[in-house]
């Protein structure tokens, strides 16, 4: 015979109500509805990990293309961050003491202190911007090194791809062991109470 899981459409009127207040019955209770959202959102959840495979491997291909020129990127970036952070503080200060009637420490009211706040802020980025640089300027070589050294790695997990099914398999074997002895601890606690007579029984 072909066994298939019925569809909610084709069920009589009376297993549909059964099916109805089984949920409901789950969705009142804490834990069961989140066994419930699991059910429901089955179908995505069994498209995940291929998903998750997909992004890695588009990951991989796009570090292996863009690797060195992505860790350079990343330097040049984090100090333009530093520099522009300063300077919107900077101009948002100037314009809230001309357009919002706020000098540097007078009016009144919380809004007050905004200006004080902003040029330290101002001050602070563009301090951290010119430590950033000068790490960079005294450490070029050494960052050389670690960026050939990311590059290399991305060249190896570009051409060893099946390295990534490494961490996968130690879950699945880890998820199955689990299972046996989740399912060896219901057995044993089925049996009831245990006692022990003797030793040597």
């Amino acid at each position: 015979m072909n066994y298939c899981i019925p569809v909610y459409e084709t069920l009589p009127q009376r297993a549909k109500d059964n099916w109805t207040n089984l949920k409901d019955t789950l969705r009142s209770n804490q834990y069961s509805s989140a066994l419930m959202d699991l059910y429901e959102a089955r179908w995505v959840l069994s498209l995940t990990p291929l998903f998750a495979l997909f992004f890695t491997y588009l990951y991989i291909y796009f570090m292996d293309k863009c690797a060195y020129c992505l860790a350079w990127l990343s330097i040049v970036l984090l100090e333009l961050a530093l520099i522009g952070g300063g300077f919107a503080a900077f101009y948002t200060r100037k314009y809230l003491i001309e357009h919002g009637n706020l000098g540097e420490g007078e009016g009144e009211g919380e809004d007050s202190s905004k200006p004080t706040w902003l040029l330290w802020t101002a001050i602070v980025c563009w301090v951290l911007a010119g430590i950033y640089c000068m790490v960079v300027a005294c450490c070029f070589k050494s960052m050389k090194v670690a960026i050939a050294v990311i590059e290399t790695a991305a060249d190896f997990y570009a051409d060893t791809k099946r390295v990534i099914f490494v961490p996968v398999t130690f879950f699945l074997v880890g998820l199955v062991t689990f299972g046996l002895w989740m399912y060896g601890a219901i057995v044993v606690a089925s049996y009831g109470e245990v006692s022990v007579e003797s030793a040597l029984t």
